[in-house]
């Protein structure tokens, strides 16, 4: 595993996270594909520390889900068993983090108590193996089977639906009601951006509260980028000093780089060209950059920062704008050749 300890004072590199920070679980697949999928914090509660709140309106909306909550007689304090059917709808564009945030929310239901001879379980898609090859009918009804039979008569359950169309919607809509006949199901659908479900005028009266994500502001990414590497900071020994200053606190990049690199809009996906990154598509440039700064200081065989004085750190900081103009540039080279080829 690449020692990302010695060249920038990190546990690893905080866009790319090795297995090793939630382990792996043998029902629900490895975490060592983090930069590009979900956050699994309600498999995997260590991951929490990955979550960011304030890469987005999170924190508005984890207190509008509580109120949503407390309104239908759930309780933090006292066991409670209410029988409702909740439809939390998330929308945004592919990389928001709409499936961190269900996420994140289903495992904070544990929070809310219920009676002794009551508990908590959760249903997502990948509780379907073939889900991504499935028709929208199929792949409803086999999630409400899962869920019936895991959530059992008079018991309670979260199920996430990802990737929504609105063709989808009536089915959806058909499957909970069945489902909440019997159960308390608290159920997160999912749909991006352009995707029209939920959009209706008939719809909004449907769905218990509606979650719009979007693509990072400056200052989102900002807090994203801070918070990741704070979180791998902590715990390594002899940071150097120069790292406590503020003008330092996102090494080895720095905070005006990055505000530009958003500003300028150079960082979203290939898909939006020009435009604010989502979460994945800063996450992913960063870990490219960090990866790229890596090999080229093992190539000088220069890899200590705690040897470093301050006056030079200026020049061990990663150019973000000048890594994204080689990288697109290096892009845009394959794809001709590939189009000559």
């Amino acid at each position: 595993m690449p020692d990302y300890d010695q060249p920038f004072a990190l546990r690893d590199n905080p866009f790319s996270p090795g297995p090793w920070i939630g382990g792996a679980s043998p029902e629900f697949g490895s975490t060592d594909d983090l930069w590009t999928k979900p956050l699994r914090i309600h498999r995997v509660p260590r991951l929490e520390t990955l979550f960011v709140a304030e890469a987005g309106p999170f924190k508005e909306y984890v207190e509008r889900f509580d109120e949503v909550m407390d309104s239908k007689w759930f309780s933090k304090e006292q066991p409670s068993a209410p029988q409702v059917t909740l439809k939390f709808l998330i929308r945004g564009p592919v990389g928001a983090g709409k499936t961190t945030f269900a996420n994140y929310l289903i495992s904070q239901l544990s929070q809310y108590k219920l009676p002794p001879d009551k508990e908590w379980a959760t249903v997502d898609y990948r509780s379907v193996a073939e889900f991504e090859t499935m028709d929208s009918l199929k792949r409803i009804k086999a999630i409400a089977d899962v869920f019936s039979k895991k959530v059992q008569q008079a018991n309670y359950g979260a199920l996430i639906l990802d990737n929504l169309e609105v063709s989808d919607e009536q089915l959806v809509i058909h499957a909970l009601d069945e489902l909440g006949r019997e159960r308390t199901v608290v159920a997160f659908m999912i749909a991006g951006s352009n995707s029209e479900f939920g959009k209706s005028a008939a719809s909004h009266a449907l769905y218990s509260a509606e979650f719009d994500l979007d693509f990072l502001s400056t200052g989102q990414a900002i807090s994203f980028v801070r918070s990741r590497l704070n979180e791998f900071r902590r715990s390594v020994q002899n940071v150097p000093a120069w790292m406590a200053h503020d003008e330092w606190a996102l090494f080895p990049f720095k905070q005006d780089h990055i505000e530009t690199a958003v500003d300028l809009g150079v960082l979203g996906g290939v898909a939006e060209k020009r435009a604010r990154p989502t979460i994945r598509n800063l996450g992913s440039m960063l870990k490219r950059a960090l990866e790229a700064e890596m090999q080229r200081l093992r190539r000088s065989g220069d890899q200590g920062i705690r040897a470093v004085a301050e006056n030079d750190i200026e020049k061990r900081t990663i150019n973000l704008l000048r890594f994204v103009a080689q990288l697109t540039s290096t892009m845009t080279g394959k794809i001709g050749e590939r189009k000559a080829a």
